[in-house]
């Protein structure tokens, strides 16, 4: 199922070479020809590593002693794109509540927020707003149930066909924000299958095409006596 992925940059590759090959050319037509071949191979490169780290998601080992602080990790990946949103002219907001741990690696779940908020970030217009939050229902100060991250933007939105099909593999929205980024098509696949794997769930809504969305996780939490 991966094969027209691969393939089709390959025969574009091959197509642009052999063009190339049949007659002499001005040196500017050379360096264009050299640019498309560029693009190729990086969109091929980026398909060959999502599915390598789509792979990895979905046979790793979840470790039952592990303990994570996940919002301290969760503010730590917040401040790592806050530059660039500011350069976006995006509002960054984040509201993290403290002490909720989970069963996880930092690694993986690293992974899971990155995902989340690069792709806000990368969709929202300038002028918009992102907000991630993390927190866990509670009773006396101990966790019960779930921890759930959301992230918010006011980017394009979807439908809600659209929605059933976002974390599929290779799917990407056809809109023309979201077709104008590149793109594999494979980040919120990577997400479901590592939330799952720690036996999470994952989500998405939208009001609509144009009104923002919500991506969530939610995964297992830690009480106080583990």
């Amino acid at each position: 199922m991966h094969a027209p992925r691969l393939l089709t940059p390959l025969a574009t590759l091959r197509s642009e070479a052999e063009v190339a090959l049949r007659r002499e050319r001005e040196p500017e037509a050379y360096r264009e020809t050299l640019g498309r071949v560029v693009e190729d191979v990086a969109e091929m490169t980026g398909t060959v590593q999502g599915l390598l780290q789509l792979a990895r998601a979905e046979s790793l080992a979840r470790p039952s002693d592990a303990r994570l602080d996940v919002g301290e990790l969760v503010t730590q990946r917040v401040e790592r794109v806050r530059a660039e949103a500011a350069s976006r002219g995006i509002t960054l907001a984040a509201d993290v509540e403290a002490g909720v741990r989970l069963a996880a690696e930092a690694a993986p779940l690293a992974e899971v927020v990155d995902n989340l908020l690069g792709n806000a970030v990368k969709y929202t217009p300038e002028g918009g707003h992102v907000a991630v939050t993390l927190g866990h229902g509670a009773v006396g100060g101990t966790c019960s149930g779930t921890a759930r991250l959301e992230v918010r933007d006011t980017g394009p939105g979807f439908d809600e066909a659209t929605c059933e099909r976002l974390f599929d593999r290779f799917f990407r929205a056809d809109t023309p924000e979201v077709q104008a980024e590149s793109g594999s098509g494979l980040g919120l696949a990577i997400v479901k299958a590592i939330v799952e794997g720690y036996g999470g769930t994952v989500g998405c809504a939208s009001p609509g095409p144009g009104r923002g969305a919500t991506f969530w996780a939610e995964l297992p939490c830690l009480g106080d006596h583990r």
